[in-house]
């Protein structure tokens, strides 16, 4: 379990910190920031993964062979050139869990980043797959806002158009659900409900209360 912490961990970094684009503005005093693809760090992390991979192509299993697949991609490297791994992702897309609108989402993320078809990916449609999900307001129920804020990003890097109803209804939604101390409760969502506004249309330079509204 440790492991594989650490390869979640690892993936999150490469792809957040090297793909964030230029006009975020960064609150910091490293001077480093943000990394490069030729920084020690994250030549480093991309020896782990490396490392962790098995001769099948995964990286500790699905789930984290999607996250490592973006973090890959993130780091200017070819996903295809990784031995199996998308042959691995394709061939293992049959055995997501058809009740977790998540599952498909990340999987979805994965397909874009090794520049596959995500209308065609193992023989399935993943962008009608998430779709499947949404109810005309969000996607699998109230529950959490995980499946709302990562279907807005597996959609729009799947090539649906930010403008598009659905994605306009989700990211309603999404606005909707924010608390009135700001933000979306853990730290972790609201960083992606962030991204996912700001891949929508929202300025990232906006200030909060027109990024948020």
């Amino acid at each position: 379990m440790k492991k594989k912490s650490k390869i979640i961990f690892l993936t999150a970094i490469i792809a957040m910190l090297i793909s964030i684009p230029a006009t975020y503005v960064v609150s910091s005093t490293n001077s480093d920031y943000p990394y490069q693809t030729d920084d020690i760090e994250m030549l480093d992390a991309i020896e782990y993964l490396m490392d962790q991979q098995s001769g099948e192509g995964d990286i500790s299993g699905l789930a984290v062979s999607a996250w490592a697949a973006m973090a890959i991609a993130a780091a200017d490297e070819d996903p295809h050139e990784w031995g199996d791994l998308v042959n691995y992702l394709e061939e293992k897309a049959n055995i997501l869990d058809p009740e977790k609108a998540t599952d498909w989402e990340r999987h979805t993320l994965a397909i874009a980043a090794c520049n596959e078809n995500p209308r065609n990916f193992g023989g399935t449609d993943f962008v009608e797959k998430i779709q499947s999900y949404y109810d005309g307001t969000q996607i699998a129920g109230n529950v959490y806002l995980y499946d709302d804020v990562f279907g807005v990003l597996a959609l729009i890097s799947a090539g649906l158009d930010k403008n598009s109803e659905i994605i306009q209804s989700l990211c309603d939604y999404i606005i909707g659900e924010e608390s009135v101390e700001g933000g979306w409760g853990e730290v972790d969502v609201t960083s992606v409900a962030i991204m996912a506004l700001i891949s929508a249309g929202s300025s990232a330079t906006a200030p909060r209360a027109v990024l948020m509204r």
